[in-house]
């Protein structure tokens, strides 16, 4: 994928970490205070907006980090993490919120009020930086990028074992936990969801 492709498939709300080569501060997990519900609906409503009419899932849970107390990490069918999971009251009660908000809505809230809480190292938006880091490295070779959320990591799939090691040395200095990333061998690009 090379570095225009690369910076087309960055979501609106990260598209800074992209174009200034991903070199953002090491981004803290975030954990939003609890708002009222106009403040909730209004924050809602602008992040809605900002994203554009074209959203992915992915950058629809960047919104949901910027949203939900706790540190939302994603979800799937079996469970939804969170950062701080003992504040999954407070993110199921915003969900409650959000979903009956008047104007620009997200999609996926229902998942977030019912779901087992899974304990996540990680939230959405660091997740998405550290993609936009390595998808905008020169010096990476890629063969698909995204974020797993039913394990909380970032895959990311290079063509041969020498790519993948040179990737592993690449964590490091674009300060990307490696614990964080899932680096495997995969000659057939796969379809990102």
């Amino acid at each position: 994928m090379n570095g225009v492709a690369r910076m087309a498939s960055c979501g609106a709300l990260v598209l800074a970490a992209c174009s200034n080569g991903g070199m953002l501060l090491d981004p803290q997990p975030i954990d939003p205070p609890v708002l009222s519900s106009a403040e909730l609906c209004s924050r809602q409503d602008s992040l809605v907006a900002a994203a554009g009419d074209v959203r992915t899932p992915d950058t629809d849970f960047e919104i949901l980090a910027r949203l939900l107390p706790g540190g939302f990490g994603g979800h799937f069918p079996g469970g939804l993490f969170l950062v701080h999971p003992e504040r999954a009251a407070d993110a199921r009660a915003a969900a409650a919120i959000l979903e009956v908000c008047v104007g620009r809505r997200l999609s996926n809230l229902t998942p977030i009020q019912v779901l087992g809480v899974l304990q996540g190292n990680y939230d959405w938006v660091q997740l998405r930086t550290w993609q936009a880091r390595i998808g905008s490295d020169p010096s990476v070779t890629l063969v698909l990028s995204d974020i797993d959320e039913r394990i909380n990591r970032l895959a990311v799939g290079v063509p041969s074992e020498a790519a993948r090691v040179q990737l592993l040395g690449r964590l490091g200095p674009l300060r990307i936990p490696t614990a964080a990333v899932d680096v495997f061998v995969n000659t057939t690009p796969l379809p990102a969801d």
